[in-house]
């Protein structure tokens, strides 16, 4: 029998209902992650963990009503965009210190990164992210790559601590940067992008953790003017958002394992997946009474 970290979530759904406890654990944690990947990317760390507590609340008290795994995701999907839409509905740009950034405004971090990159790949980022004129599709892989070496360079040279770095991007994954930017083409391309992150794990887990990056680069940190290369963080205070596109020389600062967790991204990652796996959970072990 597989291995429940090998299974998709249709088959620890099922697993999940035939009495397998384990399986649901397995399921919860699939959806957590999922959830926050799209919260976080959707509306901001700032303002993601209220929905995603709705959502993973919401998840947990009707999942029983599910009894056809190729219902789930639907299901599963449906809930977060509904929190999503009375959040405000749109993607956000915002420049706000969490976790990943060690406390350090992620703007700053990425002026010192678009230093040390080619040129070619600051400026496809930043076309790909900000100017909403080009054609969507206009270089994916371009794209793609720049933001690999990106997060390869905040790794190595700042210590921001992604658990997802290989060492090259998967080219299937080409959508993704067109996702963080909001420029996906249509609400189906958003919702068969989103439906797609929960069958990868760890492309949640890599959405989430750049997402203050990302963010922080729709709101213009790696603009060519020195001038206006640094988003004003008094402005950031307050994240603007944008329009809905599919529905819309000093050293590198060092994080260090020492330094204290700033509030956001990280914490709220775990304070999602706790209340939707413990809720889960219970709601798996009350199931297995009666199923």
């Amino acid at each position: 029998m597989a291995e429940t970290p090998t299974l998709d979530v249709k088959a620890l759904f099922k697993r999940w209902r035939s009495g397998d406890a384990e399986a649901g654990v397995s399921m919860a944690q699939r959806f957590s992650d999922w959830y926050y990947a799209i919260t976080v990317m959707r509306l901001g760390d700032q303002n993601a963990r209220a929905p995603l507590e709705r959502a993973c609340q919401t998840f947990a008290q009707r999942i029983m009503d599910i009894t056809n795994a190729d219902e789930l995701i639907d299901f599963a999907h449906q809930i977060v965009l509904e929190e999503i839409r009375q959040a405000g509905g749109n993607a956000m740009s915002s420049d706000a210190p969490n976790a990943m950034t060690g406390g350090e405004f992620p703007s700053t971090l990425l002026v010192q990164a678009a230093a040390a990159l080619q040129p070619e790949q600051v400026d496809v980022l930043h076309r790909t992210y900000t100017d909403k004129s080009l054609l969507a599709a206009e270089q994916p892989l371009a794209a793609l790559n720049a933001r690999h070496a990106l997060k390869v360079w905040l790794s190595k040279n700042i210590g921001v601590p992604f658990s997802v770095l290989p060492k090259t991007p998967a080219l299937d994954q080409a959508p993704l940067p067109l996702y963080e930017a909001a420029r996906l083409q249509s609400s189906d391309e958003v919702r068969a992008f989103e439906q797609w992150l929960v069958t990868d794990i760890n492309l949640c887990k890599d959405i989430a953790e750049f997402s203050v990056f990302a963010h922080s680069i729709r709101a213009g940190a790696l603009k060519a003017e020195p001038s206006a290369a640094s988003v004003s963080h008094e402005q950031s205070a307050a994240p603007t958002r944008t329009p809905d596109v599919a529905q819309t020389s000093a050293p590198p600062a060092t994080l260090t394992n020492a330094q204290p967790v700033a509030s956001g991204g990280g914490s709220g990652k775990l304070v999602g997946i706790a209340i939707l796996v413990v809720i889960i959970v219970g709601i798996i072990m009350l199931a297995n009474l009666f199923m």
